[in-house]
């Protein structure tokens, strides 16, 4: 009886902590959202011994099912295929206007959403370094934050724009693309930035030469 004691104190006391981070942190979004990508990154882990990367397994699955729904956000939805094509936007404007090689590094900040998800892969797809920042995070931590990530290029999110016009006078010699959720209106655009998403459009949505990032594990 007593191990069973302990234990129901054990899922209470988890309960209790999962219940007070949620409040504070909304873990609990987060994990829906994220959810599905548990199952990837198993399979990831799985396949590292045959050196393949987290951007092979997904281009795999975007092949073995391109009209099946890869993610499910809100009230939102995106297939295999469509998202292979905004990370090959992604990729390509990376390569071709912003000149970045394999082991370059940039910084995301936005908050959970498709668009999260896709650029992030696109700078996978040829071997940037993705340093991903917490959104709650602001002002001098966000500072070190990017700082330290060792890149002058920061991606961030509309809803993320008070606190990158908070830190912007602190960061000297960086490049900052906004992307907006909800279109290309330049007035939401804070000084400084550049609109990702006109940049976006001319960007081709063919796949880079996988040979980029040979021998990333």
């Amino acid at each position: 009886m007593y191990e069973k004691e302990k234990i129901a104190a054990l899922v209470a006391s988890v309960a209790g902590t999962g219940y007070v981070l949620n409040k504070k942190f909304a873990i609990g979004h987060d994990a829906l959202v994220y959810g599905r990508l548990v199952p990837t990154l198993i399979k990831h882990k799985l396949r590292m011994k045959h050196n393949k990367t987290i951007t092979d397994i997904f281009e795999e699955m975007v092949d073995k099912m391109p009209n099946q729904i890869a993610i499910m956000h809100l009230e939102q939805t995106i297939t295999f295929k469509e998202m292979d094509e905004k990370a090959n936007q992604i990729a390509n404007w990376a390569l071709d206007t912003m000149k970045l090689k394999r082991g370059d590094k940039v910084a995301l900040l936005m908050e959970n959403r498709l668009e999260y998800i896709w650029i992030w892969m696109g700078l996978l797809k040829i071997g940037v370094n993705v340093a991903l920042l917490n959104t709650h995070i602001t002002k001098k931590s966000l500072v070190h934050c990017i700082a330290i990530a060792g890149t002058n290029i920061l991606i961030f999110g509309d809803e993320c724009s008070k606190q990158v016009d908070e830190i912007k006078c602190e960061l000297i010699n960086y490049r900052y693309f906004i992307h907006s959720a909800t279109g290309n209106d330049k007035s939401t655009i804070p000084s400084l930035a550049e609109n990702l998403n006109i940049a976006l459009e001319s960007a081709p949505s063919i796949r880079p030469n996988k040979s980029i990032r040979d021998g990333i594990k």
